[in-house]
Parts: C-alpha cells; structure tokens; sequence
C-alpha cells in the first residue's frame, strides 16, 4: 500500500467513526452564513473582504431584497472569478479600504483573518470604513488550534508541500502564507473594544479532528484534546471562531 493511499484509508476511517457516532460538522462556517443572513437588509452596502472566487451569502437578495456586494480581495486573479459580487476591488485592507470613510453597512470575511500580517491595522481601517453602527462579522481559525500551531512551526512552503501532498484536492483553495497575529479569543476582543467596537456575538468551536484523519492515531489523540477543551469551555484554545461587532459612535470612543 503507497503512503496516499495509506492516507486515504485512514481518513474513510476517521470519517466513518465521526458518522457512526451521529456528530454534524461543527464547524462555524454555517453559522457564519445564517449571522451574515440574518443581519442583511435592503439597500445595504456590504464589502466581503478576501472573498476570492466565492461569495456565501449573495443569494440571500432573493428574500432580503436588493443589496450591493462589493468583494476585496489582494489577487485580482481570485476576484474576478467571483460572479456573485456586484463589484471587485484589488487592495491590500491591512494599508487601506478603497472607499470614503463611513460609508459602509457591514463587512464581512471567511477564513481571511489569519492570512492577514497586521490585525490592528485592518480593525482601524474597518473602523474607519463602516458607519456609524456599521458591524463586522468574521470567521476564522485560532491561533492555538493544533493545526494553526503546527503551522506556526514550520515553514508555510513546507506547509503548504505536506497540506497538498495528503490532501492534492485543496490545490489552489488553501495553502496561503498565514499569520495568526492575533486570531485568538481573549487578544482578538481586546482588540476589537480597542478600537471602538462593541462585541455583539461570539461562538467558539473545537473540533478540529479532521485535519488529522489521514493517520488514525493523531485523528484520535486530537478527538480527545477537542473534548478537553470543550469540556472545560477553553476559549483561547478553540480551533474556529465566528465574531460579530458592531461600529460605536466616536463619540462613545474614548
């Protein structure tokens, strides 16, 4: 037996057990679609930043009624690709958000975050762009999950070799130089009210297992540190987050 397919076995089998035991993905990407949904109103301007090729929520016109959706992303390659998007801009959001400042209803990312070398300078840009009452809704990995850990480690160009080799299908999808910063719980609220948002919603997940299916022994030890830190609700350590924050008036900005 080669060693992918060694790998592809393992991971039926990781995939098998998850099912038998009758446990949904609780991942925050879902969540994050129906937050996004269900804050969306007619004649809103929503910026979707790091979008790429792909917008979740732009079907959502069809029952909220007409609403413009602007995708930013740095590679005007990926968002041209987007159809879904009203209009694409190419820009770096840790430099600038190309738009007049306060101007913007919502603004949105999905797994963009960690890929970002400076937070601080996003969250002033995003502060600057939105209205006043303007909110933010992200979703993205933290930093101490096992995975985003060992990806701190090691090289990404050694990341991104290992990544594709056990999992060839994420080519062009994954892979992007990632930074964590400060994509954890307790330093990523801090920033936010740092910088005159309220934090409105937050979820934590902790499964992450399945980055670790391709050899069952990992896929395990990792089932039982998600549970641990489940069980005693270790915030700092969860693998996914899904943030909701909303603009305060300067004036309310000491």
């Amino acid at each position: 037996m080669g060693i992918k397919r060694f790998f592809k076995w393992n991971k039926r089998v990781a995939d098998r057990f998850w099912e038998k035991c009758g446990y949904s993905d609780r991942r925050l990407y879902h969540y994050y679609d129906a937050k996004v949904r269900s804050l969306l109103r007619p004649g809103m301007l929503v910026y979707d930043v790091g979008g790429g090729g792909d917008c979740c929520y732009a079907d959502a016109k069809e029952q909220v009624g007409d609403f413009r959706i602007v995708g930013v992303d740095i590679e005007d390659v990926r968002i041209k690709e987007n159809a879904k998007v009203d209009e694409f801009l190419v820009a770096d959001i840790t430099k600038e958000i190309p738009l007049p400042h306060g101007k913007i209803d919502m603004l949105t990312s999905s797994s963009v975050l960690e890929h970002l070398s400076d937070q601080t300078a996003f969250v002033k840009n995003a502060r600057a762009s939105l209205k006043d009452g303007g909110v933010m809704v992200h979703v993205f990995p933290g930093k101490f999950a096992l995975f985003a850990m060992l990806n701190q480690i090691i090289s990404n160009r050694l990341a991104r070799k290992i990544l594709f080799f056990i999992y060839p299908n994420l080519k062009g999808a994954n892979g992007f130089r990632t930074f964590y910063d400060k994509t954890y719980y307790s330093r990523f609220l801090r920033l936010l009210e740092e910088n005159g948002f309220t934090v409105l919603d937050i979820q934590c997940n902790y499964y992450q297992s399945d980055y670790f299916g391709f050899f069952l022994p990992f896929y395990f030890l990792s089932l039982l540190w998600d549970a641990f830190c489940r069980l005693f609700h270790i915030k700092n350590l969860a693998s996914q987050l899904c943030v909701t924050a909303e603009k305060r008036p300067d004036e309310e900005v000491e």
